[in-house]
This record gives structure tokens, sequence and C-alpha cells, in this order.
């Protein structure tokens, strides 16, 4: 995550110099063409294959790797080509010896990195050690920390990122999701509505913040919180999901009955709507129906315990004894027993 200095015209001296190094490394291509043409093809390509990302469009990130990708490619036709043309073609076996060399130091230098990328705490740590003034580094080790349970590294990192950045909304989510583990519901809800009036529109902090709602018994604000999540997103199923187990918990079985139909007509693969679903149809003597969802439930996700503990009820065995219900096999014994 290079912290690079982004130049504000073009008049500035290490940017005027980069540009007429640039022009003269294409000239160089130009006149290369008709002596050279794969020394000349492999410049080309190398900046061609920039193009597409490198445009008078504005871009988050001014550096990265990704980027270099395919051009790499001719990088690698130039190297070895020039290298035959300068000297291959005289002394062949100094030329192997040279390259042989490079691809050696190229080699070790991989391995090196991949010491870096051994998981995410390295990763991040070298990000902050090479650009300790950036934000993005402090902020995805808190998060990485807070995957280990390491709260107060967490906090400590998370905090830095928050200095450098007060602006970053996804720092203040995950702050408050380290206090939301510490038990600080006061604080995790302040860095939840921090994050809100930077970005209005940020789903993970309204889910979150539901979340220490739901936990405090704060029915409202907890409906308040997926209503919004809705609004912006009407498309995302768990939403609906979660708003229907709160309507469910809280006795309104007929907005819970829309809210599980709805997660399930937008994802036909969320067993846990299906299972949910389900207990409602059976509370209210649809046992047919019941069964119906609960053995979808354990069709989409075998090991979905509470879709098997429901169809292992008196009830639904005796349908399935009486009436030939068909039931997913696997679930045989489990009601025999």
């Amino acid at each position: 995550d290079y912290a690079y200095h982004v130049s504000k015209s073009i008049f500035e001296w290490p940017t005027f110099c980069s540009l007429l190094l640039l022009i003269a490394v294409l000239i160089c291509a130009v006149r290369l063409f008709s002596k050279y043409r794969m020394i000349s093809f492999g410049i080309f390509f190398f900046f061609l294959a920039l193009v597409p990302e490198s445009s008078i469009l504005p871009l988050k990130d001014v550096i990265f790797e990704h980027r270099l990708y395919l051009p790499l490619a001719g990088f690698g036709m130039f190297l070895p080509v020039s290298a035959y043309y300068l000297w291959g073609r005289n002394n062949f076996r100094a030329m192997v010896i040279c390259l042989s060399a490079v691809v050696a130091c190229y080699s070790a230098l991989a391995y090196q990195r991949n010491k870096v990328w051994k998981n995410e705490i390295t990763l991040w740590s070298d990000v902050i050690q090479k650009s300790p003034h950036k934000a993005r580094g402090y902020n995805d080790r808190g998060q990485a920390y807070y995957k280990q349970g390491d709260f107060t590294k967490a906090l400590l990192d998370l905090n830095k990122a928050i200095r450098i950045d007060p602006g970053m909304a996804t720092a203040f989510v995950n702050r408050g999701a380290v206090y939301n583990k510490e038990g600080d519901y006061r604080q995790a809800i302040l860095n939840f509505n921090k994050a809100i009036k930077i970005d209005p529109d940020y789903v993970d902090a309204y889910l979150d913040r539901a979340n220490v709602y739901r936990k405090l018994n704060d029915f409202t604000r907890t409906l308040s919180d997926y209503d919004k999540i809705i609004e912006i997103d009407p498309k995302d199923a768990v939403s609906y999901n979660l708003r229907g187990v709160i309507y469910f918990n809280h006795g309104d079985i007929i907005q819970a009955l829309s809210d599980f139909n709805k997660a399930i007509e937008l994802n036909p693969r969320d067993a846990d709507s299906y299972n949910l679903r389900g207990v409602i149809y059976f509370n209210r003597g649809n046992i047919i129906q019941a069964l119906s969802d609960f053995n979808k439930a354990i069709e989409i996700d075998p090991r979905n315990t509470r879709a098997l503990l429901n169809l292992t009820r008196k009830e639904g065995a005796y349908l399935v004894q009486e009436l030939g219900y068909a039931v997913n096999p696997e679930l045989i014994k489990v009601l025999k027993n």
C-alpha cells in the first residue's frame, strides 16, 4: 500500500523528468523497430498493456502490482532479446550466465516475499513498516488481530488508523466490532454511529449496530436498522431473514412469515429461512407445509440440526408413516428413532 506522492502538475520536477524518460524510451522503441523488431515490440507491448488502467480517469490507488501482470510479458520479452543482440551473438555463454543470475535473483526475492504473505499479520505489518503514514495498513492489521481475538492490539491499530484518517468509516465499524466483543455496547454504538455519519449507506455499520441493539433488547432500534439496510439494498436476503427473526421473537408472525418468504424468494438456498418458516407453519397446524420446509432446509444443509430436530417431532414422524410424505433419505434413521 504505497504512500506515493500524487503529482498536481506535469511541470513538477520529478514528474517532468519522468515524462522525458518515457518519451525517450518510446522514441528508442520507434527507432529500433526497423532493425530490432522484437525489442521494439517488447517495449510497445509493455506500454500498451498499461493503457487500460493508466488514463485520465482518477484511480483510488496510484500504484498497484496487478496492473503490471500483463505488461511484464513485454518486459520478459525485451530483456532476453536485448541481451542476445547486445552480446549474446558474440558470447552466448556469458549471456546465459547473466540471464541465469537475473532469474536466480528474482527467485530469491519471490521466496522472501512469500514470507511476508505468510498470514494477515505479517502482510499488514510489512505494509505499515513501509507506509507508516497510511491508515489502511493499521485498519486491516487491526481487523486481523480482531479475528485472532487479540482485542488490545486490534484497538491500538484501529485507533491509529482513525488518527491518520478520521474519515475512514471502515475503521470505525471495525473498532465498534471490537467494543461489541468486549461487551462495551455504548462505545460500539458510538463507533457505528460515526461510521454511518461518514457514510450513510454503509450497510455493515447498520448491521453491526442492529446486532448490538438486539443484545440490548431494543426491538424498535433493531428493526429500524434492518429497515434501513433493506431500503439501501432491497435484494439483501440475509437482512430479510434477520428481520423476520426479530418479528418472530416478538410475536408478529404475519410480518415474520412475509420476511422469510421474501428471503427465500431472493435466495432459494437459504436453509435457515426454510426452517424458520417451517416452524411458523407447524405452530399454525400446517404440518405438511412445515415438513416440506424442514425437508428443504435439510436438503440444502444436511447438517442443519434445528431442522433435524423439527423433523423428529412426533407429528412429523406420524405423517411420514401414515401419509408416505417424501423425506430426505438420510433422515429415515433419525425419524425411526
